[in-house]
């Protein structure tokens, strides 16, 4: 039974993917912040559905932007596991609005969830993957990490971060036996809309206008375009999918879902062979 750590699983896709893979017979380690007071509830649904899989589901306290928490994490993984075999980082936190309209705390705060946390814990978590003869890690990030949408400036900053340290880390830790790589999901129904930031210096909205309310409304407009609504599934069988792949031979970036995702695979194309371009330079 492989040993799957995956982070934000109190809600969205990190609940869903959580059942998933113990549906699928995984020894899921899953993190949260709160987990005996705001989050006690998700706690108890994963630990009672785990009952009735064919995998394991163990929930732990994680807060990713707290380095006491992820050192306390870390040596509760190093007692209670011998073998981790996959890390997610799905924690994520979503702002919509004018970038302008934003504090520079808030900014802050989006990295600190979306880079800096994913940055802390696999740092940490590198002695542990090494240990493992062939390990895994994925990334959540975002078609928005790989073209932008309008006024959703700050998550896609953070994720575009994410994309560079991800491809920089692939090329760093192969030769350790880690493999890491990154999933990019289009538009799904996600706790991401709504537990996203909102703009505190509202004050700076009357500057634009009657374009003021367009955030709210673009995003309404986009979903409203949608003929039936996606299945979060499809990213949990990405990363099932990724999980059974060979080491060596899981792709860097992995496009998921049809809506908002148009152009993506064909840059991730192009991306690899202008990388490749690049790193053979230096041997030239």
């Amino acid at each position: 039974m492989k040993t799957i750590i995956l982070t934000g699983a109190s809600s969205g896709l990190g609940l869903n993917t959580a059942k998933y893979l113990c549906s699928k017979g995984y020894h899921v380690i899953a993190t949260m912040r709160d987990i005996d007071a705001r989050n006690s509830d998700m706690k108890d649904e994963l630990l009672q559905y785990a009952l009735t899989q064919n995998g394991q589901i163990e929930v732990l306290e994680l807060d990713i932007t707290c380095e006491q928490s992820t050192t306390t994490f870390i040596k509760k993984i190093v007692t209670k596991a011998s073998n981790i075999d996959c890390l997610i980082n799905n924690a994520g936190l979503g702002a919509l609005g004018f970038i302008e309209s934003f504090s520079l705390a808030q900014a802050k705060q989006v990295f600190d969830v979306n880079f800096f946390g994913v940055l802390s814990l696999t740092n940490a978590m590198l002695p542990v993957l090494r240990k493992n003869n062939e390990s895994l890690i994925i990334n959540i990030s975002s078609a928005g990490g790989r073209l932008c949408f309008p006024f959703l400036g700050l998550y896609n900053a953070s994720k575009y971060a994410l994309e560079g340290l991800t491809e920089t880390w692939k090329m760093e830790l192969q030769h350790m036996g880690i493999d890491i790589c990154l999933i990019e999901p289009g538009a799904y129904p996600s706790e991401l809309h709504n537990n996203r930031l909102i703009p505190r210096k509202t004050e700076i909205l009357n500057e634009y206008g009657e374009l003021k309310n367009a955030p709210r409304f673009y995003e309404i407009e986009a979903f409203s375009k949608m003929d039936e609504v996606p299945d979060s599934n499809e990213i949990a069988m990405k990363i099932e999918e990724l999980i059974e792949l060979t080491f060596g031979n899981r792709p860097v970036r992995s496009v998921v879902g049809s809506i908002a995702t148009d152009g993506i695979r064909e840059l991730n194309k192009e991306t690899i062979i202008r990388q490749e371009q690049l790193l053979n330079s230096f041997n030239s």
